[in-house]
Parts: C-alpha cells; sequence; structure tokens
C-alpha cells in the first residue's frame, strides 16, 4: 500500500490522537466534530447526514474516524444513555459511514482508530467502550478489500482523557502511556508504508500495537 494523502477528513479531530493527527497533517486535512467548525455530533444518528455532506464536498482520499470513547466503572452504576452513547460513536456510526462509502464506491482509504487495550480487555469497568471497539474491528475487518479499502489503527494506552488519573498505567506504568504525537506519527507512517503490517498478525489490514511492539520497563522496542 502506498497512500499519497492530498485531503483527508478527520472525523473526531478536536482533541486526543485525533488533533494530533490534524496537527501532522496540517493544511491538508479537515476536521469536523463537536468543537470544530463544521459541528457533528457522531452519537446522533442523524449525524451520518451531515458526514455524507462533507464526503461529497470534497474529493477526500482518506478518512479518518478518531471518535471514541465510553463510560467507566461498574456497567449499571453508570447510566443506560452513557452506554448507548458508547455504542453509538464506536460501533454504529463507523459501521454506517464504512457501508455508505462502500455505496458510492470510495475509491479512498477508510481508517478506523480502535484500541489495542479495549479490543483484548475482559474489564468490567469499561465493558461498552471495550465491546463497541472490539465489534467494529471484526465488522470492518470482515468487508472485502474491493468492496472498500478498510484500515484498522489500534494503538496502547494514550495520554488523553480517556485514560483515567488514577488507572493502572497512569499509576504503575507511565512508561507504557504514550503521547499522541507519536501514536499519531506511527498512524501515518504506516499509511504512507508500501508494506501493511511487516510485524505480521492475523489480518495485515490490522495495525495492532501490542504485536507491532514489545514493552520492557526501560524501553520501547519494535519487533
Amino acid at each position: 500500500m502506498s497512500n499519497e494523502m492530498k485531503n483527508v477528513l478527520i472525523l473526531g479531530g478536536s482533541k486526543g490522537l485525533g488533533l494530533a493527527i490534524k496537527n501532522e497533517l496540517g493544511d491538508i486535512a479537515l476536521s469536523i466534530s463537536r468543537s470544530d467548525e463544521i459541528k457533528v455530533d457522531l452519537s446522533k444518528p442523524d449525524s451520518l447526514g451531515i458526514v455524507k455532506e462533507v464526503i461529497q464536498s470534497k474529493p477526500f482520499d482518506t478518512i479518518i474516524y478518531c471518535a471514541g470513547g465510553g463510560p467507566h466503572g461498574d456497567y449499571f452504576s453508570k447510566s443506560i444513555q452513557s452506554h448507548y452513547w458508547a455504542y453509538q460513536v464506536n460501533f454504529f456510526r463507523p459501521i454506517e459511514i464504512a457501508d455508505y462509502l462502500k455505496s458510492i464506491s470510495f475509491k479512498g482509504l477508510f481508517v478506523y482508530v480502535g484500541s489495542a487495550i479495549a479490543e483484548r480487555s475482559n474489564s468490567k469497568k469499561s465493558l461498552s467502550y471495550s465491546i463497541s471497539k472490539k465489534s467494529s474491528l471484526l465488522a470492518l475487518l470482515s468487508m472485502p478489500e474491493e468492496s472498500l479499502k478498510v484500515r484498522v489503527f489500534s494503538p496502547p494506552y494514550m495520554n488523553t482523557g480517556l485514560l483515567p488519573k488514577h488507572s493502572w498505567p497512569r499509576v504503575e506504568a507511565p512508561e507504557l502511556v504514550l503521547e499522541t504525537k507519536e501514536v499519531a506519527q506511527a498512524l501515518l507512517s504506516w499509511l504512507g508504508s508500501s508494506q501493511l503490517n511487516p510485524s505480521g498478525g492475523s489480518d495485515p489490514r490490522h495495525f495492532d500495537w501490542i504485536k507491532r511492539f514489545t514493552y520492557s520497563l526501560t524501553e520501547r522496542k519494535e519487533i
């Protein structure tokens, strides 16, 4: 895969990894979110119409879905609305967008930002987030490449608001918590590479950070 990005749409680029990607790309990137000039709340079903209009407005070659999140804590101690929000943002909206892109024969890349941690997690503290992220990974990679060019990028722990202040990695292993700039650069390097995933894996369209990198207490090495 060699992907020369000229027009990039970032869905959810107002903070965290999305903002870091936007900063790396500069003027070739357009970001839409609840806080951007073009406002869209991706937790709302009617947001799909706005996304479609934006996609039709410009010849985008890459669309990166960065929106995500969910409640943290015992499942039934959180409101049903908070879980609904997580399922909408992490699963239903990206899947609807992918289905739309397939229907219009989109020739560029659709990139979904997953989570290497959530996709492996059995934690009862983040069930709706983990379930919806893993469901999106499985659904998107089930799509034939000839229907839509899909890539799933699953980063590790990142220094964003999604990682609780007193969580295990922040307290016990801060060296495992990456800055979003480093992760953004890794994503863009992968998308621009002539190879999909030189580290192997069950599907070369999936960049699984944990399979690609191994950690020690003092250094991070690429496998």
